[in-house]
């Protein structure tokens, strides 16, 4: 259920679920239609997940939990998840935190796809 802030659009390119969420991702509502997305996904077969953050400008360490809980969801089914259209102010949080050595981030959804497609993307050791 999408709040007036927050949404998540997606769509399907060679079997990759594209996720693209538009608001901030915070501890909350957001962070709760995150999780049911992902569980939605896995629940369907789908386990790999490319996260486009075109659209969002702020991610909280509730929304990075979420983010790390759908990786680890997805990877348990065999699956994975890339990151695409990072904006800076979410890229720097990444830095700081570590993440960036747990999932891996592109510059275009293409790219993402693409990864995720050929199998890629790295599945981060932890």
């Amino acid at each position: 259920m999408a709040t007036a802030d927050f949404r998540i659009t997606q769509q399907v390119q060679d079997d990759v679920q594209i996720l693209t969420p538009s608001g901030r991702i915070t501890l909350g509502a957001s962070v709760r239609e995150m999780k049911q997305t992902f569980e939605s996904l896995t629940a369907a077969g789908h386990v790999t997940v490319a996260l486009n953050l075109t659209n969002v400008d702020y991610v909280d360490s509730a929304g990075l939990g979420s983010i790390v809980q759908g990786l680890n969801t997805l990877r348990k089914k065999g699956g994975n998840l890339t990151l695409c259209c990072v904006q800076p102010r979410v890229s720097q949080l990444l830095e700081l935190t570590n993440l960036t050595g747990v999932v891996t981030s592109f510059e275009n959804e293409e790219a993402a796809v693409q990864a995720l497609k050929k199998g890629a993307a790295p599945q981060a050791a932890h």
